[in-house]
């Protein structure tokens, strides 16, 4: 079963979750305290509406994007993704947009395709992290790691641009093109000859 169009305000107490949490159409979070009791959160979106995802810095476990035939979805505040964050669906989804960012400590795999994934991808775990996708994408991505590599594990071509502040990245054989990639002082890049775009050099090491 679903629960359709979720907004979440508890004053006190604690919501306690159980069994396949599937949500389908919004999600608004407010406050209160949520016990995900090691679940997944599957989103889905309605035919024809946007599903509208207003987290407010809500912590889930994995985030799972079910998108449907022309379903889109709008994350209007920031996620944390404490596992990986994957989408799924229809050979023609929807598009994922919107001004919040996925805050993501595990692995993204974007399995669909042929519609833009246009959210902002903020990369902060502190072990080692991939990126698979099939997707168009347009977001921007930034790079927060505390410790451990980020790979790529797909070639990934996205018209935002890329901001390496904290960590290191890994081509790991795999072709990166954006519209800039900057790399700030202390952070290393491998496999630069892989990468496609405008280079930023803020004093970061840049290994071909």
């Amino acid at each position: 079963s679903y629960l359709t169009n979720q907004n979440i305000t508890k004053p006190s107490g604690t919501l306690r979750l159980f069994g396949n949490i599937r949500i389908y159409g919004d999600f608004r979070y407010n406050s209160g305290t949520i016990d995900w009791n090691g679940l997944d959160l599957n989103w889905y979106s309605n035919s024809g509406v946007t599903a509208v995802g207003d987290f407010n810095g809500l912590s889930v476990n994995n985030l799972n994007i079910i998108r449907g035939y022309h379903k889109h979805f709008d994350l209007v505040s920031d996620v944390n993704v404490l596992g990986d964050l994957v989408t799924s669906g229809h050979h023609n989804p929807g598009i994922i947009s919107g001004t919040g960012t996925f805050n993501v400590e595990g692995d993204l795999n974007l399995t669909t395709s042929g519609k833009n994934f246009g959210e902002k991808l903020n990369f902060t775990g502190g072990t080692d992290q991939f990126i698979t996708s099939n997707d168009n994408l347009a977001a921007d991505i930034l790079i927060n790691k505390p410790s451990g590599t980020l790979y790529l594990n797909s070639n990934v071509n996205t018209t935002g641009d890329v901001q390496l502040d904290q960590g290191v990245f890994d081509h790991n054989s795999y072709s990166l093109t954006s519209g800039k990639f900057t790399h700030e002082s202390g952070t290393t890049v491998h496999g630069g000859a892989n990468y496609s775009g405008i280079v930023i050099d803020n004093g970061g090491t840049w290994n071909p």
